[in-house]
């Protein structure tokens, strides 16, 4: 039998939940964003040490620090990070991150955007792999386990999604190679398209992976930018051509290509979010919208 959906105004309490999303801040996001950046630019040791270890260490921080506050200030099982199905929805992350990337630079080929110049540093691949692992997890944890899920328990999925995607967006500052233009897309195709991949299975596991596959491709298979990082990948490219076609400096993501096209995915995974009952009005808010997919075919049976 199924549960019975309870219905919760939650105009009460986003005083409340904004106090939470601090506290959450202050636990979890700002050891892990201190961490990463430390062990970024430890002193002495070689960049791919440095990389290794920041990677280790900010996974490490972001997983403990979260697992911490949900534990002891919301008092309930960490469902959107258990094990059960996570490898078959980072597999499908992976795939739609990765092959989104490919197509865009399939696209910017053809428009002569895209140079391919031949092949790359394979050496660099498994450090490649670990950079993509760590901002995948880290930024996935912070971003949309806490800020999306936080601003959507009190606002709803609309507001959730602009205000974690500027955020999203605004974070890509701190990238060296930054421009506006990049910032710009960060927010409107990837803070959207991640927001909306969370709320079709309520778990971290599909953003991470799709993340992940955006990520790795880009930087270690490609060898282009990442959010404005010079990469050393499999392969070795060149962006030419306008900014607004090819991304520029801060890589292809920042291409109008990438964004229409991370656009359309994100309009399908919002559709399948819609036919779940998964996203929440402003308002009223359905405990059933929020509980991971998993947990409840478990609940439902």
């Amino acid at each position: 039998m199924k549960n019975a959906s309870v219905a919760a105004p939650i105009s009460q309490r986003p005083m409340a939940v904004i106090l939470r999303l601090v506290l959450a801040c202050a636990i979890c996001a700002a050891p892990t964003i201190g961490i990463a950046i430390a062990a970024a630019n430890l002193a002495g040791f070689s960049p791919a040490t440095a990389v290794v270890t920041q990677a280790i260490a900010s996974i490490f921080v972001a997983a403990f620090t979260y697992r911490f506050f949900v534990h002891h200030f919301e008092s309930r099982p960490i469902s959107e990070l258990s094990c059960a199905g996570a490898w078959r929805e980072v597999g499908i992350g992976v795939a739609i991150g990765s092959g989104l990337f490919s197509l865009s630079v399939a696209v910017l080929a053809v428009a002569g955007a895209f140079t391919y110049l031949g092949i790359g540093k394979p050496s660099s691949l498994p450090y490649s792999f670990l950079a993509a692992v760590a901002a995948a997890f880290t930024e996935e944890v912070i971003f949309r386990g806490i800020l999306f899920r936080l601003l959507e328990s009190a606002f709803g999925s609309y507001a959730a999604l602009v205000a974690s995607s500027v955020v999203f967006g605004a974070f890509h500052l701190l990238s060296p190679g930054a421009t506006a233009q990049g910032v710009v897309a960060i927010m409107l195709e990837a803070g959207l398209l991640l927001g909306v991949a969370f709320m079709v299975t309520r778990r971290l596991w599909l953003p991470i992976g799709l993340h992940f596959g955006w990520n790795f491709v880009q930087g270690g298979i490609f060898g282009t930018a990442v959010s404005g990082n010079p990469s050393s990948g499999l392969l070795q490219g060149n962006l030419v051509g306008p900014e607004w076609l090819s991304g520029g400096a801060f890589g292809a993501e920042a291409s109008i290509v990438s964004i229409a096209l991370c656009f359309v995915m994100a309009w399908l995974l919002f559709r399948v979010a819609l036919a779940k009952h998964r996203v929440v009005p402003f308002g009223h808010v359905n405990r059933h919208q929020l509980t991971p997919t998993t947990q409840r075919s478990n609940n439902d049976g």
